[in-house]
């Protein structure tokens, strides 16, 4: 919806999403939630571990859990 208020009013793209201008103003407004901070974290954790040529979500799972991260295997996948 960013991208497409120049082209389309506010008002009218939430009227044909269903949604209320003023509860997409607030979540403008609104931080990143805190699973969405923990997610962050992670990405940037794998992007350094990856760079220390460490492939693979089995590797770079344990390598994680060296560090003390508790975090699940599936929770690993990342593409570049």
């Amino acid at each position: 919806m960013r991208v497409d208020r120049a082209i389309f009013p506010l008002r009218a793209m939430c009227q044909v999403l269903g949604l209320y201008s003023s509860g997409y103003s607030d979540w403008l407004r609104r931080g990143p939630s805190a699973r969405e901070q923990r997610a962050t974290e992670l990405r940037r954790a794998i992007r350094r571990i990856w760079r220390e040529k460490i492939y693979g979500c089995p590797q770079i799972h344990a390598a994680l859990c060296d560090e003390g991260e508790r975090v699940g295997r599936s929770e690993c996948q990342w593409t570049a």
